[in-house]
């Protein structure tokens, strides 16, 4: 009897230390090199710009992305977890995946996602290149201008027309 109980105690004080890691949730990349977590984690990642509450790891952060000429590399090192279930979602304008250092990461192409399902390599490692995105912002401002001074030239037309009319209406009458 002293024998199982103190197997049983020897057990229940093991299994306290014994206890696992997780990282669930998404990452998305943005092609200006910034990253927004949306984790559900007991251990927090100690990053700039990312918050840690109630088991929930959110924020934004540009800490783990890094550009070389046209190549953008994400990097995460997650070798502070035991059970991984992270889908990181590629920007809108990937042109092309230069490189993923883990073997057993999934690659959605359809979703521009990469899944990690508890991975034995603990680092995640992603190079990609961007199309590039010409800004015609510049083209709406010249349109909205030329439509504003359409609008006030038939304005003043008809303006001056109706001050023609008052003007000349006194002596017709």
């Amino acid at each position: 009897m002293k024998k199982e109980f103190l197997t049983i105690l020897t057990f229940v004080f093991i299994l306290q230390f014994a206890s696992a890691s997780y990282l669930s949730g998404d990452i998305m990349l943005y092609e200006n090199g910034e990253s927004r977590f949306d984790i559900e984690t007991d251990t927090p990642l100690n990053i700039e710009g990312l918050s840690y509450s109630n088991e929930k790891l959110t924020g934004r952060t540009s800490a783990l992305t890094t550009k070389e000429g046209k190549v953008w590399t994400f990097t995460l090192n997650l070798e502070n977890y035991d059970n991984i279930l992270l889908d990181v979602n590629l920007p809108a304008n990937l042109k092309t995946i230069t490189s993923i250092n883990n073997e057993e990461a999934i690659l959605d192409t359809q979703e521009k996602k990469i899944s990690l399902i508890n991975p034995t390599e603990k680092f995640l490692s992603i190079s990609y290149t961007l199309e590039e995105r010409t800004d015609y912002t510049f083209v709406f401002w010249i349109i909205l201008i030329f439509i504003i001074l359409i609008i006030f030239y038939i304005y003043m037309r008809k303006k001056l027309k109706k001050e023609k009319m008052n003007n000349i209406l006194p002596y017709i009458n």
